[in-house]
């Protein structure tokens, strides 16, 4: 399998209208570079189809000491 793209991406909370509770605007360029990666992904799907993978490296995925967490669910849903 070849990487054919990646992304790091800042989450401040404030971006979340519940913590942020009128202060999102002060992270506007991180919501506009978030729009534009959406965007970027949606063309490159658009073209290619979908992925083999994606992963996605979190501090907030479930952490087990000395290894790696791998979920191979074929969906993630949330409320954002």
């Amino acid at each position: 399998m070849t990487w054919t793209f990646a992304a790091l991406m800042p989450h401040p909370p404030i971006i979340i209208p519940e913590v942020g509770k009128g202060r999102e605007r002060e992270a506007s360029a991180t919501l506009d570079g978030t729009a534009r990666l959406c965007e970027r992904l949606s063309a490159l799907h658009a073209a290619d189809g979908p992925p083999d993978a994606i992963l996605v490296l979190s501090p907030h995925q479930p952490y087990v000491p000395g290894a790696c967490c791998f979920d191979r669910a074929p969906r993630r849903l949330g409320s954002r």
